[in-house]
C-alpha cells in the first residue's frame, strides 16, 4: 500500500450492514464472531443504548466495533478489524471513539467479556480481569472473563 490514505471514522447505519457482514467473514473461525450475524448487527443499530462506530479507508470499511451503554458502565460487545489493517491502532481508536459518549454520561468503567487466552490486548490497554469469588479467583482459559477498566480520565 502505497502512499497514505486517510482513515473516516462514524457512526454505523443500515447502508454500511453488508459491507459490516463482509468484515466479519474475516473471523469465521472466532466462536467469539459467529453470534454477529447480519440481523444482530442490525439489532445493535437499532437498539438505542449501543452505537457502532466504523473505520473507512477511503470507501473500504476496514474495522467496526459495538459498545452497550447501561446504567453504570459500557461494555465492548464487538472489536473487529481487518486482518491487514491490524497493529496500526485502528481497534484502540475505535474503543476511544466509543469510550467518548461514556465519559460524557458519566459512566464508570467499559467492560468486555473475553477468553484470557485472548486478552493480552486489552490487558495492554489497561483493562483487568474480574473473576468472580465464587470461582476461587481462577478462570479458565477458553471461558470468557470480564475485564474492565475505569473511564474517569484515563490519561491527561
Amino acid at each position: 500500500m502505497g502512499g497514505t490514505t486517510a482513515l473516516s471514522y462514524s457512526l454505523a447505519d443500515r447502508a454500511d450492514l453488508l459491507a459490516m457482514a463482509r468484515l466479519l467473514t474475516h473471523f469465521l473461525d472466532d466462536e467469539g464472531f459467529r453470534s454477529w450475524t447480519p440481523t444482530a448487527l442490525q439489532d445493535a443499530l437499532t437498539d438505542p443504548d449501543r452505537n457502532i462506530c466504523i473505520v473507512r479507508s477511503g470507501s473500504t470499511l476496514v474495522g467496526l466495533a459495538v459498545m452497550a451503554y447501561g446504567a453504570e458502565d459500557a461494555e465492548l460487545e464487538l472489536l473487529a478489524v481487518a486482518p491487514l489493517w491490524q497493529r496500526r491502532g485502528l481497534g484502540k481508536a475505535l474503543l476511544a471513539w466509543l469510550e467518548a459518549p461514556a465519559e460524557v454520561l458519566g459512566l464508570r468503567a467499559t467492560r468486555v467479556r473475553l477468553p484470557r487466552k485472548k486478552s493480552q490486548y486489552f490487558t495492554a490497554l489497561g483493562f483487568r480481569a474480574h473473576v468472580p469469588p465464587q470461582t476461587g479467583g481462577k478462570a479458565m482459559p477458553d471461558a470468557p472473563t470480564p475485564f474492565a477498566r475505569p473511564l474517569s480520565r484515563r490519561s491527561p
